[in-house]
């Protein structure tokens, strides 16, 4: 994964898959970054299935990406992705509601109106 972190321009897939190893309709995150000839592609980690089932209540899993937030890792090799999963702003209203995850962290927020 340290490969990815300091790859010149990382970017971000979202894979979905039906029968994933983690739960039904996972949506894999998929570290991506070009070599020296080739692409490279590495599971990074899964979106929260609170997000997962936001999505699938709004019918939006196949119209999201993701988008690259901050990538970081230390001298010890502790490595953080942030990202953040966007859709079409045509389509907001369907996937508007405010959902919070275990932690109380806003996984939706409607955007100001200003």
């Amino acid at each position: 994964m340290a490969n990815f972190v300091k790859a010149k321009e990382p970017e971000v897939e979202l894979r979905i898959v039906p029968d994933g190893r983690e739960y039904a309709g996972a949506i894999e995150v998929i570290g991506v970054w070009k070599g020296w000839w080739l692409t490279h592609r590495k599971l990074i980690g899964y979106v929260p299935k609170e997000v997962v089932a936001a999505l699938d209540g709004a019918n939006a899993k196949r119209i999201v990406r993701a988008r690259l937030v901050r990538t970081f890792v230390d001298d010890e090799g502790f490595v953080d992705v942030t990202i953040q999963v966007v859709g079409p702003k045509s389509d907001f209203k369907r996937y508007q509601r405010q959902r919070r995850n275990d932690e109380g962290d806003v996984l939706f927020e409607a955007p100001d109106s200003h």
